[in-house]
């Protein structure tokens, strides 16, 4: 049929005669294969319409990518519109599993509404009147949604309306976070409710300072564009393990809400062209968060001094990092977040401006913020009783001569959550196991 389509293109199409003996043979030709069982009517008009691919499944679990969650809600719609026009058949068919995610409750289950999925395929559809055809791309799970070039519109808007369905079932109330897999590809891990700012318990002026600069960026998008400035924002907390760094990026996410995807620079799967892709392919309304960056470089005892050699553990190489970070700078609106615990560690290249435009330090605990935490684990108490009480600890800490980070003091208080006294007794000792130690005595992800 393509090849007889390019003949009747080099005929000139001079008069009407000629015009409609063309049509003719054609219809007649379309005609005579329909009815003789050679070419079902989908196949003959696949050759005239517009496609639009859309990526399939790789898991059958509803948390999956969200390229995969607009998937499952594509045919979902699909076979809704197919029963609500009568159209009943058997074919592909996708099971969706509600398996929890790690650190998932009942009652943060999302609001997904997938069933068992039966279509035919190929099939057609009517939306809004409009005749709409879904194909699968080459046996694979990738499909084809199509439609013919003067319905283009309602194709686009049909994708429009499955992407608002996949956009309402995410609940308002979590962060999702995603992780590279093995296959290079975005997956969620998890997800959890936002953490509140008031929570998060930094030195006092840092963390209404660091809210203050992402509220301004977002509202200075034009500001950017009209002096020709990339349109993105790089952040580097800094200081010592366990003082809230990557808390207080979990807290902004749910602040603006974004989710985070968390990039591990030391998985075995990354190279440097497969990181440079991974940067690229971040979701749109996320945060890229890279942890512990001074982790990827070779350790030596007792150095401070920057190196760029590279971890034997590590296939990525320091110009690869510098390549991948370049690329997010040319993402608009994106947003980094990079942990350290030795900032003199990092080569300067690593954290010039243009990768890397704000600098924060998070150190150990002060007074003031022992007390507020205190006054979270214990709003019982009196307000001088708390002071009194923060005073005993703060003594009992300069006795040790050692520092304190504010995970450590969060696992003393969740010792001892239901007596403040004994948090109070104990505080010399827990601080002399565990202060200026990356062993907090308390396991909390986010802290």
């Amino acid at each position: 049929m393509d090849s007889i389509i390019y003949k009747l293109k080099s005929i000139p199409l001079t008069n009407k005669s000629i015009l409609l003996s063309t049509a003719g043979v054609l219809a007649s030709y379309l005609s005579w294969n329909y009815i003789s069982g050679r070419c079902s009517r989908l196949n003959l008009v696949k050759p005239f319409l517009v496609y639009v691919r859309v990526q399939g499944v790789k898991t059958k679990h509803a948390a999956a990518s969200s390229t995969e969650e607009f998937y499952f809600h594509l045919l979902t719609l699909v076979e809704k519109l197919l029963a609500k026009n009568g159209h009943t058949g058997q074919g592909k068919q996708l099971e969706v599993d509600f398996k929890k995610l790690p650190g998932q409750d009942d009652d943060l289950m999302l609001n997904y509404e997938y069933q068992l999925v039966k279509l035919p395929l190929p099939t057609e559809f009517q939306y809004k009147g409009k005749t709409l055809f879904l194909f699968r791309f080459q046996d694979k799970d990738d499909l084809e949604v199509a439609t013919f070039p003067w319905n283009r519109a309602f194709l686009d808007e049909f994708l429009q309306e499955v992407l608002n369905i996949q956009i309402g079932t995410q609940s308002k109330e979590l962060v999702n976070f995603f992780h590279l897999s093995s296959s290079l590809d975005w997956k969620k891990s998890s997800h959890r409710k936002k953490r509140p700012l008031e929570t998060i318990i930094l030195k006092d002026g840092v963390k209404d300072g660091l809210i203050q600069d992402v509220k301004d960026f977002f509202a200075s998008r034009e500001w950017y564009r009209e002096r020709g400035i990339p349109y993105r924002r790089g952040y580097l907390l800094h200081g010592p393990p366990g003082t809230g760094k990557s808390s207080i990026v979990f807290s902004i996410a749910g602040e603006i809400g974004y989710d985070i995807s968390i990039l591990s620079l030391s998985s075995p799967h990354l190279n440097d062209d497969a990181l440079t892709m991974a940067m690229s392919s971040v979701f749109s309304r996320t945060i890229v968060l890279i942890e512990d960056i001074d982790g990827v470089f070779e350790r030596k005892e007792d150095s401070i001094e920057p190196t760029t050699k590279m971890a034997d553990s590590c296939s990525v190489t320091f110009m690869g990092i510098l390549n991948a970070l370049d690329v997010v700078s040319s993402q608009e609106g994106r947003i980094v977040f990079i942990t350290t615990n030795h900032i003199k560690k990092l080569d300067p290249a690593l954290i010039r401006p243009g990768r890397v435009d704000v600098k924060v330090s998070i150190d150990y605990a002060t007074d003031s913020q022992i007390q507020q935490m205190f006054a979270n684990f214990y709003p019982y108490l009196e307000t001088e009783v708390v002071k009194e009480m923060c005073q005993n600890i703060s003594m009992a800490l300069k006795k040790t001569g050692k520092k304190v980070s504010m995970a450590c003091i969060q696992s003393l208080f969740v010792l001892h959550k239901k007596n403040p006294k004994d948090a109070v007794e104990q505080a010399e000792q827990h601080f002399e196991e565990y202060a200026d130690s990356e062993n907090t005595g308390y396991l909390d992800f986010y802290m």
